[in-house]
């Protein structure tokens, strides 16, 4: 069955990932995962999901996971570095996304954590 709608779940072998991919599996809703390492691959078990090893350090890597995903559920592991990965990745995905939305007929729903994420533009931040 051809899914209308595809999301990227990051630490999704976490309590609150785990729960939503789940969630998501239920509702037939596409579920690309990203995982850290071939551990992750492994936890996450049987799963309808297309499962990617990514670094949130590796801006190919997540070039890669937000290709061709509609939304993203967005969650970094616990460090100095939490908020500088969030940011970035939240970057990456509005410009991908708006690159999208100006070529029509395409549109891209904004995800809810990207609008809760501050935007940064010459050292502050700013809400949409």
């Amino acid at each position: 069955m051809a899914h209308a709608f595809t999301v990227l779940l990051t630490e999704v072998t976490g309590k609150t990932g785990s729960a939503l991919l789940r969630l998501l599996e239920k509702s037939n809703v596409a579920v690309r995962a990203m995982v850290r390492d071939e551990g992750g691959v492994a936890r996450l078990g049987s799963t309808s999901a297309s499962v990617m090893v990514g670094d949130f350090d590796d801006p190919g890597a997540l070039e890669e996971a937000l290709d061709g995903v509609d939304s993203a559920y967005l969650v970094t592991p616990s460090s100095p570095e939490a908020a500088f990965r969030q940011i970035r990745f939240s970057e990456l995905a509005s410009s991908i996304w708006s690159i999208c939305r100006s070529s029509p007929p395409m549109k891209r729903p904004r995800s809810a954590s990207s609008a809760i994420t501050p935007r940064w533009s010459g050292g502050s931040a700013s809400s949409e």
